[in-house]
């Protein structure tokens, strides 16, 4: 208890006991936490004087820091609070953060990705990494000292080098009976259970099994017995050794006598709390649900109160349920539910008019014989929220827009980089597609997130599922995203749609990832006002496009698409057929596909336009080409790499020949002739009007990296800029010329 090593911390700790009389509560729970054999940091009382002048009395608390790691050698890793009552391995809606209610205490925030994955671990039944003696010890000791917030706030959790989720108990003064007010209620030494074990996921989900429960009993009656047979004399020797100093502390709260009783009746409680302990243990038992169906849950808007009748199954007997309904800022409605067999339990509530969705949970216990056991537990296993905060649940909503799942082609999963990929579903409807609080699950062992409120997909729009969303919105902007699913790889691994009551719409097997990467795919030619039949074998087709493979491996075009409008990828999606090195494949921009599968449905515009080379949604290159005229060819010269000029001579499916530079004015503009990202080296290419021109290159942080052209004079419309020195990060592109700046953005991947 007075151990002066925790003077070699690496900060000093000083916790003031403004709503404990008795000053001693957090030391004392962290003392039993060490006499069971798990780590807690070390705690004394100290006198704090600042120039000799006495400032009161103080507990002295062991940070959780890389001391307190080598203390207990448990190595290195990632550490992160619970400072949040959401903090209790909820799922939140996909629209904010899916690890809201922890932060990252050591190592950075991208590791948080381990604990939406352990969240994901936790409510699926996934295998789990955790030192079961260190939790259930927790847990024990959180429910002998009845301290309310620590199963789902201000606790630390630690990710040990070999894999193992490790956890700490931190700020335990609420306890022994004292509110987080400083009220003190004798009520606390029969109290069975603690009311937010109950929304402790993780607690809910060990202790659903038989031999955890066991081990939880074991280290309740050991923690039961210290109250008991060894506290009393711990806190006569802090009583002893504060006294005279809490006497003298003019900020302690309450008077010196109220401090003097408040210790003996600390005294006494402690005992009578060890002692009803020991009849605890076997008196509990679990209950899993089988099924959770909603009569229905979508309903139209604007008309009155509609009702929804909600139907629990359990595997085993349940002695009583009650349904918690709550809607977006409202007070938690709850109602008992009605038994039809003692397995399955119902009931039908009002869905309020005045709101768009309404979620739901259900709170159980188990029957024991004739009684009732005394943890209760939720469905969801976390249960409803706090107040003014939502989580993701089975839920009825009020919607103008219907939700066909059929109406979703689901592609293969895109490999973007080795750490980032993403699954396209494509609404093939004509008709808006209403995902608010939709879940997706996909992944070997499975992740689930869930959409937020107010999320449509259009007409030929495409939801991005992944695992970065905040990555792939810089990557493909103004795209509707949802993330962040923790898996390795989607590929040959079940994809469930969800629909809002949680009910599956969908259930089926990806495919494998198809792999995003430079594979040397270039526009290379293109004809806008074709009058005349270029050559016998290309018959008499108005507008065409040409490309070619530049690089050195054959490409298989199946998952590539040409369009003319970037709003609308997906126009023109290439046969599936591979071209080989230095091959040239035509497409038909005449719209007219029923004429064969080389023929788009869009044609180009005489007087200029853009076209765009995509794979799935990536941007593989572009170009916006003037105004031509009739049997004029617009192409890269040199052949397949060079800027695109006016050509001498229309080639299609043939090497481009020697081009003339375009009369007039081209509007200037960043052209990448690279994936975005660019994995590797790349080439930028600029179009702009002859003269001079200035290009700036901006980090994320607004450093200056580069002025590849500052000021230089170009006769071309169209020069090239190689990016290869730079280091992988997200760059902005200021070109300038004349009254005229253009700003782009582009990330590099090595």
């Amino acid at each position: 208890m007075f151990d002066t090593g925790i003077l070699d911390a690496s900060h000093i700790l000083l916790d003031a006991q403004y709503m404990d009389v008795s000053m001693m509560r957090n030391a004392l729970a962290l003392f039993i936490t060490r006499r069971l054999g798990r780590p807690a940091s070390l705690a004394e009382h100290v006198e704090l004087y600042i120039n000799d002048d006495y400032y009161g009395l103080y507990t002295q608390i062991e940070r959780i820091d890389q001391h307190f790691f080598d203390r207990n050698d448990l190595g290195s890793g990632p550490v992160f609070r619970s400072v949040n009552k959401t903090g209790r391995f909820a799922w939140q809606p996909a629209d904010i953060s899916g690890t809201y209610g922890f932060e990252a205490r050591r190592g950075s925030d991208e590791a948080l990705s381990l604990v939406r994955q352990l969240i994901d671990a936790v409510n699926l039944l996934s295998p789990l990494s955790i030192d079961l003696d260190d939790y259930l010890a927790y847990a024990a000791v959180t429910l002998a000292i009845i301290d309310n917030d620590a199963m789902v706030i201000n606790y630390f959790f630690f990710l040990s080098p070999e894999g193992i989720w490790r956890i700490f108990p931190w700020d335990r003064d609420t306890s022994f009976g004292i509110s987080n007010t400083g009220e003190y209620s004798s009520g606390w030494l029969d109290d069975r259970h603690v009311s937010n074990t109950q929304r402790a996921a993780l607690a809910a989900r060990l202790l659903a099994q038989s031999c955890n429960r066991d081990l939880f009993d074991d280290y309740l009656l050991q923690t039961g017995v210290i109250m008991r047979d060894e506290l009393p004399s711990v806190i006569d020797s802090i009583y002893l050794a504060i006294r005279e100093s809490v006497y003298a502390d003019t900020l302690k709260p309450g008077t010196n006598s109220e401090f003097d009783e408040a210790v003996a009746v600390l005294r006494q409680a402690v005992i009578d709390r060890g002692q009803f302990l020991q009849e605890l243990p076997g008196t509990d038992r679990s209950l899993s649900v089988e099924s959770m169906v909603l009569s229905e849950w979508e309903f139209l808007p604007g008309g009155a109160s509609d009702s929804v009748t909600v139907t629990i199954t359990f595997q085993d007997e349940a002695r009583v349920a009650y349904l918690y309904s709550w809607t977006d800022g409202s007070e938690l409605e709850v109602v008992p539910m009605s038994d039809i067999n003692g397995y399955s339990w119902t009931s039908t509530i009002s869905f309020p008019a005045a709101h768009d969705e309404m979620h739901l949970a259900v709170k159980y216990r188990a029957r024991i014989g004739s009684g009732i056991a005394n943890s209760a537990f939720y469905y969801p296993l976390y249960g409803p929220p706090y107040l003014a905060r939502d989580l993701s649940a089975p839920t009825v909503r009020r919607s103008h827009e219907d939700l066909d799942p059929d109406s979703f082609e689901i592609l293969l999963p895109v490999r973007i980089t080795p750490y980032l990929w993403y699954i396209p579903l494509v609404n093939t409807s004509d008709a808006p597609q209403d995902i608010s609080f939709c879940g997706f699950q996909t992944g070997d062992p499975p992740a689930r997130l869930f959409a937020g409120a107010d999320m449509l997909v259009m007409p030929g729009d495409t939801l991005l599922l992944t695992n970065s969303r905040s990555v792939l919105e810089v990557i493909l902007p103004g795209r509707t995203i949802l993330g962040d699913l923790v898996i390795d790889s989607p590929a040959d691994t079940q994809l469930l749609l969800l629909y809002p009551s949680w009910g599956t719409a969908i259930e089926m097997t990806l495919g494998p990832e198809v792999a995003f990467y430079q594979s040397g795919l270039v526009l290379n030619e293109l004809m806008a006002r074709n009058e005349t039949t270029i050559a016998d074998n290309f018959g008499e087709y108005d507008d065409w496009i040409e490309i070619t493979n530049s690089g050195p491996d054959a490409v298989d075009l199946s998952g590539y698409y040409l369009t003319d409008d970037i709003a609308y990828p997906f126009k023109f999606a290439f046969p599936d057929t591979v071209i080989q090195p230095g091959e040239y494949f035509i497409v038909w921009a005449d719209d007219d596909p029923e004429q064969g599968s080389m023929h788009a449905e869009f044609k180009l515009s005489s007087s200029g336009e853009g076209v765009y080379l995509l794979y799935s949604l990536l941007l593989v290159d572009e170009v916006v080409f003037p105004a031509l005229g009739e049997d004029v060819s617009f192409g890269r010269w040199p052949d397949a790499s060079g800027a695109w000029e006016i050509l001498a001579l229309a080639t299609p499916g043939a090497p481009n020949e020697g081009g003339t530079e375009v009369e007039g004015p081209v509007e200037p503009g960043l052209r990448i002739l690279a994936p975005n990202p660019i994995c590797g080296s790349g080439l930028i290419t600029i179009h702009a009007e002859p003269g001079p021109v200035r290009l700036d290159v901006y980090d994320l942080y607004g450093r200056l990296v580069d002025s590849p052209f500052d000021g230089e004079i170009i006769s071309s419309i169209s020069f090239s800029w190689d990016i290869t020195p730079l280091s992988t990060g997200l760059y902005f592109l200021r070109l300038v010329q004349g009254e005229e700046t253009i700003v782009r953005k582009i990330t590099l991947m090595r």
